[in-house]
């Protein structure tokens, strides 16, 4: 049973009925299409000498909907105003089963929107709290890594300057001086430093 399609800017609510036509003597199963608006409201039945409709169920399409889920469609068999149930020649009233049935998934809906939301506040705080925590603490731990980068640069740029102030020639012979040679062969050097190294050739 195809379902119009959803308009792009308002609601509707179709309702699904079984028809008896004594003018051309058929019972069919149609959707009675809804009017469009932004409070939908649900077709009247038509109950005439042409028509006889009982309700089975309202389907609710909203704007812009592509698919309908369970809680769209309102089950209306048990309202004895639109359909109601046949069970004898003695019919059992069954709308204040229908209202207690609506009435309590009206509030469990509340109760789950209300928990959604209490729950989706929550996440939100704690993600908040989370990128608050972790942009400080990367903001923290960059200052301080700056800072000891700036310390060390300062430390090494102050020992350049140092060593190339004055006489410059000779703080370079001395930093050269200072490098470790590397002697070999079969003769000790003569003038070796401790920090050189001399490989005896045998």
């Amino acid at each position: 049973m195809p379902i119009a399609i959803a308009d792009g800017v308002l609601n509707r609510i179709d309702r699904i009925v079984v028809r008896f036509d004594t003018v051309g003597r058929l019972i069919s199963t149609v959707v009675k299409n809804g009017t469009m608006a932004s409070v939908a409201v649900a077709p009247v039945l038509q109950r005439d000498a042409d028509l006889f409709e009982l309700g089975i169920a309202d389907i609710y399409i909203g704007q812009g909907a592509v698919l309908i889920s369970q809680t769209n469609i309102t089950d209306l068999r048990m309202n004895t105003s639109l359909c109601g149930w046949v069970n004898s020649l003695i019919q059992a009233d069954t709308s204040a089963i229908f209202n207690q049935y609506q009435a309590w998934f009206n509030t469990q809906q509340n109760i789950y929107n209300g928990d959604f939301a209490t729950w989706t506040t929550a996440k939100k705080l704690a993600y908040d709290s989370w990128y608050a925590t972790t942009t400080n603490g990367y903001t923290t731990a960059m200052s301080a890594s700056e800072s000891s980068f700036q310390s060390q640069f300062n430390t090494w740029f102050n020992a350049i300057q140092s060593q190339l102030s004055g006489d410059i020639a000779g703080n370079l012979q001395t930093q050269i001086t200072a490098i470790p040679k590397i002697y070999k062969g079969t003769t000790a050097p003569t003038t070796p430093k401790s920090i050189d190294f001399w490989f005896k050739q045998v």
